[in-house]
């Protein structure tokens, strides 16, 4: 099993550097693996390296068509955005 730990590069000010939330998902991402990897002991589970993606000025205001660019990103990248509806 993969884990892929997907996160923002955005600046939140001199407080906190660029990748905090990032860094965020990595922790909850490596909680994840270690749950479980305890009732799936066959199993192996590998944690990836984090995809990263942001664009200039992502605290302002964002308009629908920013926000359809991040999930463009995201598709190029491979990934599935958006939630599957059960049946």
């Amino acid at each position: 099993m993969f884990i892929l730990p997907i996160g923002m590069l955005e600046e939140h000010g001199p407080h906190l550097p660029i990748g905090a939330d990032t860094f965020g998902v990595m922790f909850e991402a490596d909680g994840v693996a270690k749950r479980i990897s305890r009732p799936l002991q066959r199993w192996n589970v590998l944690m990836m390296p984090p995809l990263h993606y942001g664009k200039l000025r992502a605290n302002a205001e964002q308009t629908f068509d920013e926000l359809q660019e991040a999930r463009d990103q995201a598709r190029v990248a491979g990934i599935h955005v958006g939630a599957r509806q059960s049946s």
